[in-house]
């Protein structure tokens, strides 16, 4: 994340977790344990897949390793793939502009 963008990022933080509980965040946290201990995706899991797949990812992911990356687009070699500069994890939320028109894109011609 630039510098200039992290009070921003704070702020936007601050209004996303401000009305959750305490429960709120134990369900999620239960809930993400969950998934890595009982979920194991593997290529055979698309195998009946005929749709398009659109991968969009950030060159500065600080929650998904570069192999992670890699080893995404590997498994889908036939997906669209997008690569954000100073995406962060959010695309979404750093490059909007950018984000929503890639999105919408792909979803008009899927």
């Amino acid at each position: 994340m630039r510098s200039e963008e992290q009070p921003l990022f704070q702020a936007m933080l601050r209004e996303l977790v401000a009305h959750l509980t305490r429960m709120d965040l134990v369900s999620a946290f239960d809930d993400t344990i969950d998934y890595h201990l009982h979920y194991c995706f593997s290529p055979e899991d698309l195998s009946t897949w005929s749709g398009n797949v659109l991968i969009l990812q950030s060159d500065d992911d600080p929650a998904t390793t570069p192999a992670r990356r890699l080893a995404l687009r590997q498994v889908h070699p036939q997906a669209r793939i997008h690569l954000f500069q100073w995406g962060g994890h959010t695309p979404f939320l750093s490059p909007p502009d950018e984000f929503y028109p890639l999105v919408r894109t792909f979803l008009h011609e899927s």
